[in-house]
This record gives C-alpha cells, sequence and structure tokens, in this order.
C-alpha cells in the first residue's frame, strides 16, 4: 500500500481438493553404460497422503538389483516386468537399481 492506504488479509487454508494422492517432486534416471550390461538407478522424491501401492513397469529384461526407501533396503521382486513399491504417507525418497543388457 501507499502511505496513508492500508491494507488487510484473511488467510485461510484452502480445503483439500479431491483427486490424486500420490505427487513426485523428482524423478532421475542414470544409465551407467557396461560392455555387456547397462545399469540404471532411477531415483524417485514423492509426497502422499495415504498409503498404498505403486506399480511401475521397468524393461522386459530388466534385473533388478536393489530397492531402497529413504535409504534403508527393501526387499521386493520383479513380477512380469512389474515393480509394486509401498507407498506410505509423507515425503519419501525411492532408489530403484537395475540392469538390462547393453
Amino acid at each position: 500500500p501507499r502511505p496513508g492506504e492500508s491494507l488487510a488479509l484473511a488467510i485461510t487454508r484452502p480445503a483439500a481438493s479431491e483427486g490424486d494422492t500420490l505427487a513426485f517432486d523428482q524423478v532421475q534416471l542414470d544409465t551407467r553404460p557396461g560392455q555387456r550390461v547397462m545399469t540404471h538407478e532411477l531415483n524417485l522424491k514423492y509426497r502422499s497422503s495415504r498409503g498404498a501401492r505403486h506399480s511401475m513397469t521397468l524393461p522386459k529384461d530388466a534385473e533388478l538389483i536393489r530397492v531402497a526407501i529413504d535409504g534403508a533396503p527393501v526387499p521386493l521382486a520383479l513380477l512380469d516386468g512389474r515393480l509394486d513399491l509401498p507407498v506410505t504417507p509423507g515425503e519419501h525418497g525411492v532408489a530403484v537399481e537395475y540392469a538390462t543388457p547393453a
């Protein structure tokens, strides 16, 4: 406001909107080529308002190396090329490392 003017604000928190409960804030895929295999590391940062499972499809010939959530190893397996990640409420980071033929 300019001198002599005033400004009144009323701030309220908006109500939750209908829609998706999972948002990805960052997705990064790093690939390291080798002579026989290529190693890939997928890093995700997400926010979720409720717990669920999120399925992602890896290449047909992918071999899962490791999965970590918030830095802790998680024993998961590929099933028909799909990886089902457990999603918990809050902000989390996921690292998925896998290999494919070069």
